[in-house]
């Protein structure tokens, strides 16, 4: 086994754990997971990383002091079968071409190392979890520009087990997934799934099938899954809990198996993923429902169905993407993120994964772990942060979100356009309580298009008309009384005096006036 430092988990080798040792390695404190993509190891920055001191200061060692408990570590090289790993089951990604042209893993493999077991050694150096982040069917291989620098010879060599090739694009999703309704693909799975537990001292495995969510043939042609193919993904989800517990057993301590998948059970089971299967089986630990692409429901029906089967929930949010770059650096602006944030724990999960968020710097790091200290911080509610139009038609995917959504659909790159007199009820879920804490002022701004000089609508906060002035170039603002804001799920009605194009509603929250 690659290990580091002794685990800061005592143990003791050749004995079960106990029921109790898994409730307790379960609810462990995470307040912030960081998911960790594994590109620290190639992107061209300055200077060129050559020790694991370098390495580590990209990303990782300047969490210490956060709310940082633990790390998922990706170690998918951009394709299912080629990692930034030892393996000798796979391949390893020590190509230097294109995207790779700096790409770092073969120098560290001659020290000895690679990026999982450095990462490793820091979490135990330094009491704190890691995962080994597995990206289930990831197809950025089949970018037309960089895709070719990525894909894995087991692809290239094995087409027949892809969704469909280069020249033929699937009706749905890309052309490089593989189909885990194949043996051979749900082998190969959890053989390099059964090397890294064995040879590397994690504390246990993150299944990410949100990277990307398609996995049937089935689903590529626009066809429903049948059982076949959920039990099929439910073996394979069976035999990692058992290696789990099997190598659990040798280490004397708990290893934890984690699974991110969308927020819906119903969804999830359209695409092939057992979820609640999973759960009532005691497969799962770690449960991370994701915002990923779109997100479909509110955080607390996540947190009702883990505490039905006794799992910790943590809500991952995944960076929001727009067309538009303004409403993109608006949606993952540290406001933004601190009422996602807050959303969730008022929701009453147990923790928060970040996904796609590498600045270890940034001071989202050091705020939203903690209520606490979220509550009294400026913030932006949406009625939907992410989940931009193309991603809700669910052509990059086997199935479309779209008859499963609980969330509004209104956003700049989907507007709604309503008639004169007509009214239309948007929800926004608010994790701020201004009737306890009225440090902050409460502004909602009706946004509308610019170009159609729309006339000021008249809109209702939970039943009360509220007073709307200008804010701008079609903006309207009005003020909310504090007592009005709670954690809750709050309906904006909003009634078109004339012809009106709404593009976003928005709750601001920023220092009351002295």
């Amino acid at each position: 086994m690659f290990t580091g430092l002794a685990s800061h988990i005592q143990a003791e080798p050749g004995r079960k754990p106990t029921d109790q040792e898994r409730e307790a390695a379960r609810f462990r404190q995470r307040r912030l997971i960081f998911n960790n993509d594994g590109c620290d190891i190639f992107h061209p920055r300055t200077p060129i990383i050559s020790t694991k001191a370098e390495f580590l200061a990209r990303r990782t060692t300047p969490l210490l002091g956060s709310h940082v408990d633990m790390i998922a570590y990706c170690t998918t090289a951009g394709t299912f079968g080629s990692f930034w790993h030892r393996t000798k089951v796979a391949q390893m990604a020590v190509q230097k071409r294109g995207a790779l042209e700096f790409n770092r893993f073969e120098e560290f493999l001659k020290q000895g190392t690679d990026p999982l077991q450095m990462t490793i050694e820091f979490c135990r150096e330094n009491s704190k979890e890691v995962l080994w982040s597995l990206r289930m069917n990831d197809t950025h291989d089949a970018d037309k520009n960089y895709g070719p620098d990525f894909i894995a010879d087991f692809k290239k060599e094995n087409p027949r087990y892809l969704l469909s090739t280069t020249d033929r694009r699937p009706a749905r999703g890309q052309w490089s997934a593989m189909d885990y309704g194949r043996s051979e693909v749900r082998d190969f799975v959890y053989a390099c799934i059964a090397e890294v537990i064995g040879n590397y001292d994690v504390d246990g495995v993150q299944l990410d099938f949100w990277r990307h969510p398609i996995f049937f043939k089935r689903s590529s042609e626009g066809r429903p899954l049948e059982q076949t193919d959920l039990d099929a993904m439910t073996s394979l989800v069976r035999r990692v809990r058992a290696k789990l517990d099997e190598e659990g057993t040798k280490r004397g301590r708990y290893l934890l198996l984690s699974i991110r998948t969308p927020d819906s059970l119903e969804y999830s089971r359209a695409i092939g993923l057992d979820v609640e299967r999973w759960m009532s089986e005691g497969l799962v630990d770690l449960y991370m429902p994701g915002s990923g692409y779109f997100q479909i429901t509110s955080w607390k029906e996540s947190v009702m169905l883990g505490r039905r089967y006794g799992v910790p929930v943590y809500a991952s949010l995944s960076d929001a993407r727009n067309a538009n770059k303004d409403v993109t650096r608006e949606r993952n602006a540290i406001e933004s993120l601190r009422a996602r944030a807050l959303d969730a724990w008022s929701a009453g999960v147990d923790g928060i994964e970040m996904f796609n968020f590498f600045q270890p710097r940034h001071p989202l790091w050091r705020e939203l772990g903690s209520a606490e200290v979220l509550r009294p911080l400026s913030k932006r509610y949406y009625v939907r942060v992410v989940g931009a139009r193309n991603y809700l038609d669910g052509r990059s995917w086997g199935t479309s979100p779209r008859p499963y959504l609980k969330i509004g659909t209104l956003m700049p790159d989907n507007p709604e356009t309503l008639k004169t007199g007509e009214t239309r009820a948007y929800e926004l879920h608010v994790g701020d309580d201004l009737s306890a804490s009225p440090a902050l002022e409460a502004r909602l701004h009706i946004r509308t298009n610019p170009e159609s000089k729309s006339k000021a609508p008249s809109v209702r906060w939970n039943g009360l008309d509220l007073e709307l002035e200008e804010g701008g170039a079609g903006v309207f603002e009005a003020k909310v009384e504090s007592a009005a804001v709670t954690p809750a799920t709050h309906v904006v009605e909003v009634t078109a005096t004339g012809p009106i194009e709404l593009t976003d509603i928005v709750l601001s929250l920023a220092p009351a006036s002295p």
